[in-house]
């Protein structure tokens, strides 16, 4: 073996080293450039309609998405006479466009409400009936 054909691999082999070098460096740029789960679900702490910050209690009030409401709010079925604070549903709030929560009521208006509403659904089929 002659040493121009040495030096010839050794070449090749070089610029392939390099050529792997770079693809490697082209890998890591994208990683940088992508998103982390962190800064995803910073992103999702945002109305995806109006762009306001939920996180910083931003809301928009003519907003369907946001409801008047940031991540949190009073307990809806009783206007918050339970205390309970329900949380927003993120995932839910974005897939449908609007405000979506979780939690309970623990008061006894909404029973009160239940009842009023099967009342309302007995009235109406007795009004039917004449």
């Amino acid at each position: 073996m002659s040493v121009t054909s040495v030096q010839t691999m050794n070449n090749q082999s070089l610029m392939n080293i390099n050529e792997k070098m770079l693809d490697n460096m082209d890998l890591v740029s994208d990683l940088e450039q992508a998103v982390t789960l962190e800064e995803l679900k910073e992103v999702f702490k945002y109305c995806f309609r109006c762009g306001v910050n939920w996180e910083q209690r931003h809301v928009s009030l003519d907003c369907l998405e946001c409801g008047g409401y940031s991540l949190e709010r009073p307990c809806p079925i009783c206007a918050g006479h339970c205390r309970n604070i329900w949380k927003r549903d993120l995932e839910e709030s974005h897939r449908s466009g609007e405000a979506s929560w979780m939690g309970e009521c623990s008061s006894k208006c909404k029973e009160i409400g239940r009842d009023a509403n099967q009342m309302c659904n007995r009235l109406e089929k007795v009004k039917a009936t004449f």
